[in-house]
């Protein structure tokens, strides 16, 4: 390959070669297996959204936005992080998909029982809603999500407010994101890498980082604002290097865990990347 071109270029086209990796994978599976199972139906769910987030990712780099770059990087973390600790006790993977799904279920019937008691609602929504509340409270008393259920339910009463609790506190799980992070850190490599990251890319998401794109080109000068689309030849790199070995990640444990018969043709193509880029990227999570 080409040493000539611009850093971004390169992110870019690996990030995409990546991105077409996974998105083949994806297909391939949808086409040739079964996932109507819950722990199948959350995995494979999981793996889509990281390919979509990755090119949310791949995008904003090409229009120069930096702030979504980092919003979709920011969810690529969170996905990478729910499926990393449904797959990592086998013993409880099965539980741990349900209490993803049951979670998902009983925000959609939360959601569809408030906006039904809106008055703007016209009549053919309401009875679409009407609709939706019987089908997924119907789903909610499958005999599986039992014990799950009666667990969410226990832990929703105990709060003041009555909120959904997050899926992964059930049991005596971790209560929050970082909490999970400090949890699965423990057979990290760099148990602070993550936590770090999160912390981060948490503040910009809150919109703390405004004055980021505050910047003084010569001292005497006064501050000015950047454009809102910054140059792709400019030193940020939009989390392309970062996505790319995240989403390398991401497939390989994708493979491994549901779709083993294609692990080999995976493991070239992670090989035939690092040989490809390896002398022109740092192949590693440069956070």
């Amino acid at each position: 390959m080409s040493t000539n071109k611009l850093p971004h270029e390169v992110h870019h086209q690996v990030l995409s070669e990546v991105i077409k990796f996974g998105d083949d994978l994806f297909e391939k599976y949808k086409e040739s297996k079964d996932y109507s199972d819950t722990y199948s139906m959350v995995i494979v769910s999981l793996f889509r959204k990281t390919i979509e987030l990755s090119n949310g990712i791949w995008v904003c780099s090409d229009y120069g936005l930096r702030t979504p770059s980092d919003l979709n990087f920011r969810g690529l973390i969170e996905a990478y992080l729910t499926i990393k600790y449904i797959t990592n006790v086998p013993s409880l993977s099965n539980d741990r998909a349900i209490a993803y799904k049951v979670g998902y279920l009983k925000h959609q019937l939360d959601a569809s029982k408030r906006y039904l008691d809106d008055p703007i609602m016209e009549d053919d929504q309401k009875n679409f809603l009407r609709q939706s509340i019987q089908k997924l409270s119907s789903e909610l008393n499958n005999k599986e999500y039992e014990k799950v259920l009666e667990e969410y339910n226990k832990l929703q009463k105990r709060n003041k407010k009555g909120y959904i609790p997050k899926w992964h506190s059930l049991f005596g799980g971790p209560a929050s994101i970082n909490q999970l992070i400090k949890e699965l850190e423990k057979s990290s490599e760099d148990p602070k890498l993550l936590e770090d990251l999160y912390s981060f890319l948490s503040i910009d998401a809150h919109n703390y980082m405004a004055l980021r794109d505050m910047s003084t080109v010569l001292k005497d000068e006064s501050p000015h604002l950047n454009s809102v689309c910054y140059l792709t030849n400019s030193d940020i790199d939009f989390h392309l290097n970062s996505a790319s070995v995240l989403l390398m990640h991401i497939i390989d444990l994708f493979t491994k865990e549901i779709y083993p018969e294609y692990t080999n043709e995976c493991a070239k193509f992670l090989n035939s990347v690092f040989l490809k880029y390896g002398r022109v990227l740092e192949m590693k999570l440069l956070f």
